[in-house]
């Protein structure tokens, strides 16, 4: 039997397709069941989704304005809320200087145990005291204010002074920092940004008795910004002063008026040499008005001397390493050798040599290449004999600086003298036609043991083109100026670390340099 053609096996398969039974009626219903099924399903689905998401939102709508109406019992803080002392929960913010308090180094701080929380005491006697009294004379924020602050200045005079700035991130975190550890106590404690290094992860705070604060910090957090790690370190000497503050009795206190009259005898006539007003009228940041005398107080560390010093003018160029190496052995006695290690710095150049005694040497230049100082950083020199006085160590300081001085340079003022262990260092400034430049300082330090100069630093090279004094105002027109707008406040001040703190006044230290007035318009200069 033969195989089928291929002609014939088509025709049997066309066969066999017409005559396959056609499907079941109950197969089809049975499939058309399945989707119904199936897309009841799906609409039941989306609108339960649809009954969740409308019950949600009308939920959180309704929590909102449960929170909103709550919040609108509570009182807004106003203005004379935000100048409550802060034993009644509020904190002070204040303002700028130097890192650590006068007199104090570093290696005097003793990190004490964190005090457990105490509670606040209330309690306010019949009789006025004037440390309970709102410190009218600035403008008290509490720790939790907004990071963008301005701080309204203002006293019973009427005088009024708006200072604004932002808190940085280091400061909010040294803020709740504080809180977390000290409680309920950390509203006796107020920012110091005088003496804060936020750059640094420092944040300083200073103690706030009854709505005056001490003028020194009374604790430091320090924040590590790379790893968050906070430490803190108490002050014992500023909370012992503290603790002598709260038990004298109160006393009474001259009115801001008569401090700001007494405070204005102060003013100086002083150039800015590289300010777009040149001649100004500035405070003295080292005196204050004793609350209770009316007398002006001062500080050691600002008194100011002038000294003849005729400057010879010397200039340097220093074209590479070897040169400077040259001028610090022949100049200054420090014996390097190489080129060193070249660096460009913002206002110039820099070389730094490793003697290998454990310390390091560094010479500068303003981009010209014109010498402008050194910096020696290295542990002491041996004690040979007794140490310098401080009139010593300024004479030989002066003696050097004198080379390097301008010529057109007859005197300076020696604006501070700061001692820190055994070394101390002197700020000096020029004087022409008699008044103070006071930002072209030139600083020298003199090691105490060896008498050696270790650093100096200044613009030698500076040329000196400034208005002459006769455009100022007098002295009593500029007074009159500074009263109407000058901001005081109250604070706790102590002379030296063997005195007991006073109640003074003294002007906000809202920035770092001191309280200025155009000379010839009377304008605050800000």
């Amino acid at each position: 039997m033969g195989l089928p053609d291929d002609e014939h096996i088509i025709q049997m398969l066309r066969q066999i397709k017409q005559e396959g039974p056609p499907p079941r009626q109950e197969w089809k219903q049975i499939g058309k069941e399945k989707l119904l099924r199936q897309t009841r399903r799906v609409l039941w689905t989306q609108k339960a989704v649809r009954m969740v998401t409308v019950a949600s939102t009308f939920t959180i709508a309704m929590l909102v304005g449960v929170w909103i109406s709550l919040g609108s019992s509570t009182q807004t803080p106003n203005d004379s809320q935000w100048g409550q002392s802060p034993s009644q929960g509020e904190q002070v913010e204040t303002l700028p200087q130097s890192t650590l308090p006068a007199g104090q180094d570093e290696v005097d701080k003793e990190a004490v145990p964190l005090p457990k929380g105490e509670k606040q005491h209330t309690n306010q006697p019949s009789v006025p005291n004037i440390r309970q009294q709102t410190n009218q004379s600035r403008n008290q924020a509490t720790l939790d204010k907004p990071s963008s602050t301005t701080a309204v200045i203002s006293g019973s005079s009427g005088r009024e002074n708006s200072v604004a700035r932002n808190k940085t991130k280091v400061e909010e975190q040294a803020v709740r920092f504080l809180r977390e550890k000290l409680g309920e106590k950390s509203t006796q404690y107020e920012v110091d940004i005088v003496h804060s290094r936020p750059d640094d992860g420092r944040i300083a705070f200073r103690k706030v008795i009854e709505g005056i604060p001490q003028q020194e910090s009374s604790l430091l957090v320090k924040v590590d910004e790379q790893n968050g790690e906070m430490s803190m370190l108490f002050y014992p000497g500023q909370e012992q002063a503290a603790m002598k503050i709260a038990q004298a009795p109160a006393a009474d206190r001259i009115e801001e008026n008569v401090a700001a009259h007494e405070l204005a005898a102060t003013l100086r006539l002083v150039y800015v040499a590289n300010a777009s007003r040149k001649l100004q009228y500035m405070s003295d940041p080292y005196t204050f008005i004793d609350a209770k005398s009316g007398k002006q107080v001062r500080s050691k560390q600002g008194e100011k001397v002038v000294l003849a010093a005729t400057g010879k003018g010397k200039q340097v160029t220093i074209k590479d390493g070897e040169q400077g190496a040259q001028l610090l052995a022949n100049e200054f006695g420090f014996t390097v050798s190489g080129n060193g290690f070249m660096r460009a710095e913002k206002k110039g150049f820099s070389f730094t040599w490793s003697p290998g005694e454990g310390g390091s040497i560094q010479l500068f230049t303003d981009e010209d290449g014109i010498f402008t100082g050194y910096e020696w950083r290295g542990a002491a020199e041996k004690q040979n004999g007794d140490r310098l006085t401080t009139d010593q160590a300024q004479e030989v300081a002066l003696n050097q600086l004198k080379n390097y001085l301008p010529s057109q340079i007859h005197e300076v003022s020696v604006e501070e003298a700061r001692h820190n262990g055994g070394e101390t260092q002197f700020t000096f400034v020029p004087i022409i036609q008699g008044i103070p430049v006071i930002d072209v300082p030139y600083m020298v330090t003199v090691e105490l043991a060896s008498g050696k100069v270790i650093s100096m630093t200044g613009e030698f090279a500076q040329e000196f083109a400034l208005p002459h004094k006769t455009d100022a105002l007098s002295e009593q027109e500029i007074s009159a100026h500074f009263v109407k707008t000058v901001p005081l406040e109250l604070v706790y001040w102590a002379p030296d670390s063997e005195s007991d703190p006073i109640l003074v006044y003294q002007i906000p230290r809202s920035a770092k340099q001191p309280w200025s007035q155009d000379a010839k318009t009377g304008e605050v200069i800000k």
